[in-house]
């Protein structure tokens, strides 16, 4: 347990369905400004008033301010961070793996997935290789809730071959427990795309080719996934931010905090400054201004010096009853099941094959196997199957 005096020693759970119910401030937003840019998500509480003066269009104009003398580090643009290249160091008794083929998309993100190649070809986060390589790893589509695609790439034969250069950046709870009591602004920033702002050196970049449809990618910058990915970019940001006073760290998420609103200005002001320097460019979708309560590293921050760790409402419901997927499957199943439960004499006159042919009838004749034909991207079904 935390001493009465340590700040923040308040720690409790609260889910957010919870959350969302207390009343939340009505002053006009800084996204108006930005509709196309700015979604910042509503304050989850509002725990003590700010200062007079202080309102949401001044918020708002302070922000579109801020926002347009810095319009390098949110045009939306990943570009590579100033600093040398990240290196791969291999085991010695590493051996290349290169896998034949890709592996299968769904034909209705076949699209999707070379639009999303494109576009990160096009910002220099990829290239495209036709020389042999002696790394090739295989890539899985995942679907995004807006609608997009995320390549996500299998790299667990290079990581168990990479010497991992250690940097431990602090958890979330170490990062919100220190913050003193009193502050009463709270503005947080995330590096946009994160890791792909390091760039890769050559020998490297030449380690993380991938297949696809397509044709095979290498990573020009540094890709997710890798397990030396976290190591470098904390690195890489604990040196750029953590000298800054007022300000918190959690990979690459930032949170700026101060007693007065026009420190909370200059503040911001400083860690714009820094990453404009050293060329990092910043998400203006999840800028969050100058709040008295702000969600960060999954914690509730508020002006009253308490954590509570923001939970989904959904987080431990309880896990769905299992689908009937192949109706009476266990019925034909279970006399060639019977032989192997304990306690059960053999049969010497006892077909196995005929009880597996019986119980195999049934599902491979399934109309639910065959040939799915859908536009659309979501394949789950939304019916029980007829029995």
């Amino acid at each position: 347990m935390l001493p009465e005096s340590y700040p923040h020693a308040r720690v409790s759970t609260l889910a957010l369905s919870a959350i969302t119910d207390v009343e939340t401030d009505t002053s006009p937003s800084s996204s108006l400004l930005f509709p196309h840019l700015l979604s910042r998500p509503p304050a989850p509480m509002t725990v003590a008033a700010l200062e007079p003066g202080v309102t949401g269009e001044r918020k708002a104009a302070d922000l579109k301010n801020l926002m347009t003398g810095f319009r390098v580090i949110f045009d939306g643009v990943c570009r590579p961070m100033k600093g040398p290249p990240c290196h791969f160091e291999l085991k010695a008794d590493a051996t290349p793996v290169s896998m034949r083929g890709s592996r299968p998309v769904a034909v209705p993100l076949m699209q999707k997935l070379k639009d999303e190649l494109e576009l990160q070809e096009k910002q220099g986060i990829i290239r495209k290789v036709t020389e042999p390589t002696a790394w090739v790893h295989p890539m899985v589509v995942v679907l995004k809730k807006c609608g997009g695609i995320r390549i996500t790439v299998d790299f667990h034969f290079l990581n168990d071959k990479i010497i991992r250069p250690r940097f431990e950046s602090p958890t979330p709870f170490q990062a919100v427990r220190t913050i003193p009591k009193g502050m009463r602004f709270f503005t947080v920033v995330d590096a946009l795309k994160g890791y792909h702002q390091v760039p890769l050196d050559e020998e490297s970049s030449a380690l993380t080719t991938f297949s696809t449809p397509f044709g095979r990618f290498q990573y020009v910058r540094l890709p997710m996934g890798i397990t030396h990915a976290g190591d470098d970019f904390g690195r890489r940001v604990s040196d750029v931010f953590d000298d800054i006073p007022n300000t918190r760290r959690v990979v690459e998420d930032i949170l700026i905090f101060s007693s007065t609103y026009e420190e909370h200005l200059e503040a911001v002001r400083q860690v714009f400054t820094r990453a404009k320097e050293h060329s990092i460019s910043l998400n203006p979708r999840k800028v969050i201004f100058a709040e008295s309560s702000v969600p960060f590293g999954g914690f509730i921050v508020d002006a009253e010096g308490s954590a509570q760790i923001l939970l989904s409402s959904g987080l431990f419901r309880p896990l769905p009853a299992t689908r009937e997927f192949f109706p009476r499957h266990r019925k034909r199943a279970r006399p060639s099941l019977a032989p192997f439960e304990e306690g059960a004499h053999l049969r010497m006159d006892f077909d196995p094959r005929r009880r597996l042919q019986s119980s195999t009838r049934g599902p491979i004749g399934s109309p639910q196997l065959g040939i799915l034909r859908s536009r659309s991207t979501n394949f789950t079904p939304r019916r029980r199957f007829p029995s």
